[in-house]
């Protein structure tokens, strides 16, 4: 994080479009890893076992993750 804020300092795209399209770039890929690292696991372990403690882990999908917080980084620092 302390990398990337040297690189937001000292970048050539210090315009708001440019943290905007990586804010959203950052989330978006961010969720994605998420949906398929943790979301489609648990629901298919749930569908398998029928346990509900898979179903109920398969909703968090906005977990605390470093490309999440990195996305959120560009959209609010502008």
């Amino acid at each position: 994080m302390i990398i990337m804020g040297f690189g937001m300092k000292y970048s050539r795209h210090l315009d708001p479009k440019s943290y905007i399209a990586c804010g959203f770039i950052l989330l978006t890929f961010g969720q994605l890893v998420n949906l398929l690292r943790d979301c489609l696991p648990n629901l298919i372990a749930w569908w398998i076992t029928g346990n509900k403690i898979f179903l109920s882990r398969s909703m968090m999908l906005l977990q605390k993750d470093i490309l999440t917080f990195a996305g959120l980084a560009f959209l609010v620092f502008l």
